[in-house]
């Protein structure tokens, strides 16, 4: 009898052991998993802002729908392929040469393909004005206030001021604060017209067409901020109606912007 409680509790110890050993490792495991999972979404590129525009036709993608054969592209269908001639050519009649005869119905133009006069045609520039943009096309940006308020701040959180520089500034224009008042008052009226009339301009590009009514445009601008040279990049979503005659569209027009420091 008491062999056989020592049996059984010797046997009830091994198995303890044993199960707290798997599940000791179990958690290894999941531990491991876990950090490859937090390293590879760190690797991961910072995603664009403008992927929402875009048509992201490849929705599945498990190793098995992204095989070659299984691609949409790779098979069959009306949508792909509207006729489909068989593997084997037959020919089941004699050739014969013969001469089209020419009627009266094929010297008759009903189209307006290639045509100058036909303002429906993207090639004819010649009595209508070309409104089709593609890439590397040059776009010229209007920077209106909206936009500029977003260059100042992009260049003041990336060149904050100075705080130790500001204070002996601040004492030295106390002084002098009293006497210029009335004339920068008066002044104020003047520089606010000025700032009003007066329009920065971006020569950007179009670096992708988003799709059939937007394009991406990206441009880059020296600026004197500080007393110092900074460049500015400016990525604008823009609708294709919005861009003119001459190729210049407002920055108020702008969907979706983005502004970065360069240098």
């Amino acid at each position: 009898m008491k062999m056989r409680n020592a049996i059984l509790l010797s046997s009830l110890t091994l198995f303890a052991s044993c199960s707290s050993f798997m599940d000791g490792m179990y958690r290894d495991l999941d531990r491991q998993e876990r950090v490859y999972a937090d390293e590879e979404e760190q690797n991961q590129p910072y995603p664009d802002q403008f992927d929402q525009y875009r048509k992201n036709t490849k929705r599945r993608t498990s190793s098995v729908y992204n095989k070659p054969g299984r691609n949409r592209g790779d098979t069959v269908s009306t949508g792909s392929q509207r006729i489909l001639n068989p593997e084997v050519k037959r020919q089941y009649q004699d050739e014969r040469v013969a001469l089209k005869r020419t009627t009266a119905s094929d010297l008759t133009d009903n189209g307006n393909d290639g045509s100058l006069w036909g303002s429906a045609d993207p090639n004819a520039f010649l009595f209508a004005t070309s409104k089709s943009k593609s890439s590397g096309d040059i776009i010229q940006i209007n920077v209106l206030a909206k936009l500029r308020n977003e260059i100042t701040l992009e260049l003041k959180r990336a060149f904050p001021d100075n705080p130790y520089e500001a204070k002996p500034a601040g004492d030295e224009k106390k002084a002098d604060a009293a006497a210029p008042a009335p004339t920068t008052a008066a002044a104020k009226p003047a520089d606010a017209a000025t700032d009003a009339n007066s329009t920065d301009k971006i020569s950007g590009v179009v670096v992708e067409e988003i799709n059939r009514e937007h394009l991406l445009i990206k441009g880059r601008k020296n600026v004197l901020y500080k007393n110092r040279k900074r460049m500015v990049e400016v990525q604008a979503l823009v609708s294709r109606k919005d861009i003119t005659d001459d190729d210049v569209v407002n920055s108020d027009s702008i969907i979706e912007s983005n502004v970065s420091v360069v240098r």
